[in-house]
C-alpha cells in the first residue's frame, strides 16, 4: 500500500455542499367543463354531419328508386302493348346483340309473356307488381324483383293462376337509367349436377330450383315411360342446359327448334321464366320445363328430323303431352271457328302438307285441319298408340300410305273417316242461339258420287233433314239458282257433240233456254230482275260473252236471248241498262238498246231509277236521264288522300243500297312494301251528304272480270268477292250495313262463281267449298256444316 495515501473521514473531508431542489411550481386546474363542452360540440357536429350525409344518401337512393321505378313502369308498358318505339328508349344499347334479342322478345310477346313455356299471361294484362328495387352502393346499377301472375291451362280444361318473382336489372346511363343486361357476376358460375337419366347444367344464381327441378324431371320421364309406352332410356341419356341467354325464350316458342335433335336440349334459366314463391308455382316451373324435355324425348326416340311431316309430328306429340296434362290440347273453340270460314281441304287431301314444318302457336289453314284429324282418328281408333303412330310417321313414303297402311282406315274406308271429322267438327263449333229459327225454305246441290258416275240433282229439306234425288243419268256440269228462288238452272252435254245444254228446274219440269257450241261453259249467272245474265266462256275463241236470258220470252225449244260484250248494270226497274268500254266510256241505253247518252268514266251505279253514276279521275259524277239537268259533281279529294299511300289505284266497282247516301267503292290497287309490287283490294264507303271516306276493310286478292259487290235479298249485307291463284281461290266479304258486322269466307272452289247463296229472308248463307255444304247465320255468329251421305257437292242454292 503506498504510503502516501492519506485517509479521510466523513467529517473530516471537504465534501461540496448538495443542492436543494427548487420547490415544485403549483399545478394549474384542468378546466374539466370546457373539455367537456368541447367534446360535446364535437359530437354533435359530427352526428350532424353525419345525419347530413345519412340524409343526402338515403335522398340520392329515393330518388335512384324513383327514377328507376318509373322507367321500369314504361317498360313493362311497352312490352304489354308491343311498342317497339317506346321500348328503344328505356333498354340499353352497349350490347346490339341483347339490343336486338329484346326487340324480338318484344315483337313475339315474350317480354314480359312465357306463353313458350305454358305459362299465360292474365286477360286483365295487369303489369308486373314490384316488390322491391335494390340500388348498388355505388347507386349505378339496380336490381328490380316484382311478382308476375300466370294461368296455367290444364288438360282437362281447368286453369289455375301462380305467381313467379322476375328479376330484372337496371344501369344508369348517361342522361337516364336503362333495362340493361345482366353480367356474368350476376348470374354466377355454370354448375353441373348428374341424375339417373339426366344431367342438368344450370347458372349459380338458380341453383336451388335446379337442385328441384333435376329430381321432378327425372320423375316426369318415367311416368312418361310408363304411360305413353315408350322405351325407357339408358343411363344419363339425356342433357338439358339453362340457359342464361333471353332469347333462349325465343327457341322455346320456336317448333322446329325445339322438335329438332339435338345432343344438349337449351332451355331458359328459371331467372328467366319466373323463380317459384310457393309449391304451386314450382309444380307450374316443373310442368313448363317437363313438357318441353318429353317433346325431346319423342324426338330422340322416334328418330324424326326437321322438317318432313312436321304438323303431323306436331300434332301427335301435342295430343301424348296432353295425355299427361303436361300442354293443353291447342285446338280450341275459336280455331273450328275460324276453321269452317276458311277451305275445308278434308281429310284425304291433307297430304297436300306433309312437307309444312311445324308453327306455333296453332293458326293457318292447314295446321287446324291436321290437328282435328289427329284428334278423330285416335277417338276413331283407340287402340292406336299415338307414339307407335308417329314413329310409323318418321318412315311412312307417303300420307295415303301412312293413312292407308298404319291408321287402320284403308282407302276403302276413307270416307267413313271423312264422316266422322266433319262430325267433330261441327260438333266443337258453337250452338245455335235458341231464338235462331230453322231456314225456311231448302235447297239444292249438285253432286258427285266419291265412287264416280253422273253428278246427282239433290234436295235438303230442313224440316226433316233429309235428302232425296231429284236427277240422275245426265251429264249435269253447272247449276245456279233462278231469281226468286223459283228453282235452279242447269247445264248438261248431250250428243256425241257434246253441246251445252242449258235450262232451267222448276218444281220437277224443265224448260230449255239454251244450246251452247261444245267449246262453251257457263261460269256464273247474275239475276236481272226475272231475268238471269250468264257468264259464258268460248274456250275455242278465248273469250267472254254475256247473254241476258228473258225468262219471259221462252217457248219448249229455248228463251230469247240478248248478247253483250261486256256485263251490263240495269237500273232498279230494268227498264234502262249502262254499259262499259275498256276506254272509260259509258253508254245509257234504252230497253230497245238505243245509246241515248254518253259519257266519259267507269264503275257506274244506279242511284235509283232515273238517276245513275260513275267516276272520273277527280269527281263522282251524278247524272239524270233527262239530258236538260246538268250532272252534279262531289270531289274525290277525300278518296284521293285516303289512298296516297297506294300505286296504281282506281275505283273498280261501285254499288249503292236502295235509297242509300253512301257509294260503295270497290278499290283495286298495287302496293311495293319490299320492292316487290303486291296487288290488293279495299272497300270504301263515300257520304254523298259530307264528301268524306270511310276505310271498310283490306284484302290482298284481285278482283274478277264480273262486278264484286252485291247485296243480300233484304238489301242488309254488302258482298265484295275477290279471287286470288294462290292458296284458295275465292273470298267473300260480308259487310251489315246496320251493324258493320264484317265476316270473312275463304273458298278453294274453283268451278262455279259466286259460290254463295243468301236465303229469301236475308238470314242464311248457303256456301259451297271443296265439297262441303256450308250453311250459316252470320248475324247471329252461327255456323253449320251438312253432310251429304257419300256426295261431294260442288253447287248450291236455295229454293221455294
Amino acid at each position: 500500500m503506498s504510503a502516501d495515501f492519506e485517509w479521510v473521514t466523513d467529517d473530516e473531508g471537504d465534501w461540496p455542499e448538495p443542492s436543494l431542489p427548487p420547490p415544485p411550481r403549483p399545478r394549474r386546474a384542468i378546466p374539466w367543463r370546457w373539455l367537456l363542452f368541447l367534446l360535446l360540440v364535437v359530437a354533435v357536429g359530427g352526428v350532424w354531419l353525419a345525419g347530413q350525409m345519412q340524409r343526402r344518401v338515403e335522398a340520392a337512393t329515393t330518388a335512384v328508386i324513383q327514377d328507376v321505378r318509373a322507367v321500369y313502369s314504361l317498360y313493362t308498358r311497352a312490352a304489354q302493348n308491343q311498342d317497339a318505339d317506346l321500348i328503344k328508349t328505356v333498354i340499353s344499347g352497349a350490347s346490339p346483340v341483347w339490343w336486338e334479342g329484346q326487340l324480338a322478345l318484344l315483337s313475339e310477346d315474350l317480354l314480359l309473356g312465357r306463353w313458350s313455356m305454358g305459362l299465360l299471361s292474365p286477360a286483365n294484362g295487369r303489369a308486373p307488381e314490384i316488390v322491391t328495387i335494390t340500388p348498388t352502393a355505388d347507386l349505378t346499377q339496380a336490381e328490380v324483383l316484382a311478382r308476375q301472375p300466370f294461368t296455367v291451362v290444364h288438360a282437362d280444361g281447368r286453369t289455375e293462376t301462380v305467381t313467379l318473382e322476375t328479376t330484372t336489372l337496371l344501369r344508369q346511363g348517361i342522361d337516364r337509367w336503362l333495362v340493361a343486361a345482366p353480367d356474368a357476376r350476376f348470374w354466377g358460375e355454370w354448375q353441373v349436377v348428374n341424375g339417373r337419366n339426366l344431367t342438368l347444367i344450370y347458372p349459380q344464381r338458380d341453383q336451388d330450383v335446379a337442385e328441384k327441378l333435376l329430381p321432378g324431371l327425372e320423375a316426369e320421364l318415367a311416368r312418361a315411360c310408363r304411360q305413353l309406352d315408350l322405351p325407357c332410356p339408358a343411363a344419363n341419356s339425356y342433357t338439358i342446359r339453362l340457359d342464361t341467354d333471353p332469347t333462349s325464350l325465343l327457341q322455346a316458342a320456336d317448333p322446329v327448334a325445339m322438335l329438332t335433335r339435338q345432343p344438349i336440349l337449351n332451355l331458359p334459366a328459371p331467372t328467366l321464366v319466373g323463380r317459384p314463391l310457393d309449391a304451386a308455382g314450382e309444380r307450374a316451373l316443373l310442368r313448363a320445363y317437363a313438357a318441353h324435355f318429353i317433346t325431346a324425348v319423342l324426338v330422340y326416340n322416334t328418330g324424326w328430323r326437321c322438317c318432313e311431316q312436321g304438323l303431323f309430328h306436331q300434332a301427335l306429340i301435342d295430343y301424348q303431352l296432353a295425355q299427361l296434362d303436361l300442354r293443353p290440347w291447342p285446338l280450341l273453340a275459336g280455331h273450328y271457328q275460324t276453321m269452317v270460314h276458311e277451305p275445308l281441304v278434308g281429310v284425304a287431301a291433307l297430304g297436300r302438307y306433309w312437307h309444312e314444318p311445324p308453327v306455333r302457336p296453332i293458326r293457318g289453314i292447314a295446321q287446324p285441319q291436321v290437328y282435328a284429324m289427329i284428334a278423330v282418328l285416335l277417338r276413331q281408333k283407340p287402340e292406336l298408340n299415338p307414339y307407335a303412330l308417329q314413329h310409323r310417321l318418321t318412315v311412312a313414303e307417303s300420307y295415303q300410305y301412312w293413312v292407308a297402311n298404319h291408321t287402320g282406315f284403308s282407302f276403302v274406308n276413307q270416307g267413313h273417316f271423312q264422316e266422322a271429322w266433319l262430325a267433330h267438327v261441327q260438333a266443337n263449333l258453337a250452338p245455335p242461339p235458341a231464338d235462331l229459327p230453322l231456314p225456311a225454305q231448302d235447297f239444292m246441290a249438285l253432286c258427285r258420287e266419291r265412287g264416280g258416275g253422273f253428278p246427282r240433282l239433290m234436295r235438303y229439306s230442313w224440316r226433316d233433314d233429309s235428302w232425296s234425288l231429284a236427277m240422275d243419268g245426265r251429264r249435269l256440269q253447272f247449276m245456279a239458282g233462278l231469281p226468286g228462288d223459283a228453282g235452279v238452272l242447269l247445264q248438261e252435254q248431250v250428243g256425241r257433240e257434246r253441246l251445252v245444254h242449258l235450262f232451267g228446274w222448276q218444281d220437277g219440269r224443265e224448260q230449255s233456254i239454251a244450246l251452247y257450241p261444245a267449246q262453251s261453259t257457263i261460269f256464273r249467272v247474275d239475276p236481272v230482275g226475272e231475268d238471269v245474265l250468264l257468264y259464258v266462256y268460248k274456250f275455242d275463241e278465248q273469250a267472254a260473252e254475256f247473254n241476258r236470258v228473258e225468262m219471259a220470252n221462252c217457248r219448249s225449244d229455248g228463251c230469247g236471248l240478248a248478247g253483250y260484250a261486256y256485263p251490263p248494270q240495269w237500273s232498279p226497274d230494268g227498264s234502262w241498262q249502262l254499259g262499259v268500254a275498256e276506254e272509260d266510256t259509258i253508254w245509257l241505253q234504252d230497253a230497245a238498246g238505243r245509246v241515248v247518252q254518253e259519257r266519259h268514266g267507269r264503275a257506274p251505279f244506279w242511284l235509283n231509277t232515273i238517276q245513275y253514276g260513275y267516276v272520273t279521275d277527280d269527281d263522282l259524277i251524278l247524272a239524270t236521264l233527262a239530258e236538260t239537268v246538268s250532272p252534279r259533281r262531289y270531289s274525290l279529294a277525300a278518296l284521293k288522300a285516303a289512298l296516297s299511300h297506294l300505286h296504281n289505284w282506281q275505283v273498280f266497282a261501285t254499288a249503292v243500297a236502295p235509297g242509300g247516301q253512301a257509294v260503295f267503292m270497290a278499290v283495286s290497287h298495287t302496293a311495293v312494301p319490299d320492292g316487290d309490287p303486291v296487288s290488293g283490294t279495299l272497300l270504301l264507303r263515300y257520304d254523298l251528304t259530307t264528301e268524306t271516306v270511310e276505310m271498310l276493310f283490306a284484302g290482298a286478292e284481285r278482283f274478277g272480270p264480273y262486278h264484286p259487290l252485291a247485296f243480300s235479298p233484304d238489301g242488309r249485307w254488302l258482298n265484295m268477292q275477290t279471287y286470288s291463284s294462290r292458296e284458295f281461290d275465292w273470298q267473300l266479304d260480308i259487310l251489315h250495313l246496320d251493324t258493320g258486322q264484317h265476316e270473312r269466307y275463304r273458298s278453294a272452289q274453283n268451278i262455279a262463281l259466286p259460290g254463295y247463296d243468301w236465303s229469301a229472308d236475308g238470314r242464311w248463307l248457303l256456301r259451297v267449298d271443296d265439297g262441303f255444304i256450308h250453311v250459316s247465320a252470320p248475324a247471329a255468329g252461327y255456323d253449320h256444316l251438312l253432310m251429304t251421305p257419300g256426295d261431294s257437292c260442288d253447287f248450291v242454292a236455295w229454293v221455294r
